[in-house]
């Protein structure tokens, strides 16, 4: 029986329902270039893309540029972005790709969208207040994502958070 893909793949013209910018292919040829190790199975890659493509979404407002289309489905393509003085708008830039690739084989290993209840402190005080938390077993995870962050950098604003970015406030007086 032959193999039939849950993924619609982003070529740049708002593909309708897409829910990746890269294929399985892409994959496999991304993580073997590298000498990485991923699960061996168009479907187990396919539902990796898909987490991956999910998590560019919470990067959205960190990208350059704005969507070409209000009723496209991915967060690419983009008006207005250019990459090493190139203008990329409209087009579905191959380092996007990559990064959708690098975030899916972490995600072999990571829960991307883990969530916490952030109480980890353990004893934290000004003067009187002094605030105790802990020994719950509930952490605040972090997922490591600096090798795909790399990747997508020259794709993200100058004041991103995702790459460590400031936020720049004017403030006067």
């Amino acid at each position: 029986m032959a193999h039939v893909s849950i993924l619609i793949i982003e070529d740049g013209t708002n593909v309708a329902n897409a829910n990746s910018f890269a294929t399985s292919d892409e994959m496999e040829a991304y993580a073997a270039l590298r000498g990485l190790t991923v699960p061996s199975g168009h479907d187990k890659l396919e539902y990796l893309l898909v987490k991956a493509a999910d998590y560019l979404f919470s990067l959205e407002d960190d990208f350059k540029g704005s969507r070409t289309n209000t009723t496209q489905v991915m967060p690419f393509p983009r008006d207005y972005i250019t990459v090493f003085d190139l203008d990329i708008s409209g087009t579905i830039p191959d380092i996007l790709k990559q990064a959708q690739c690098r975030i899916a084989y972490d995600a072999i290993a990571n829960d991307l969208q883990a969530t916490g209840a952030g109480r980890v402190i353990k004893k934290e005080g000004v003067g009187p207040l002094v605030v105790e938390y802990g020994d719950d077993g509930v952490s605040d995870p972090q997922v490591n994502l600096d090798a795909a962050l790399t990747i997508l950098k020259p794709l993200l604003k100058s004041s991103s958070t995702a790459t460590g970015g400031g936020i720049n406030i004017n403030a006067s007086r």
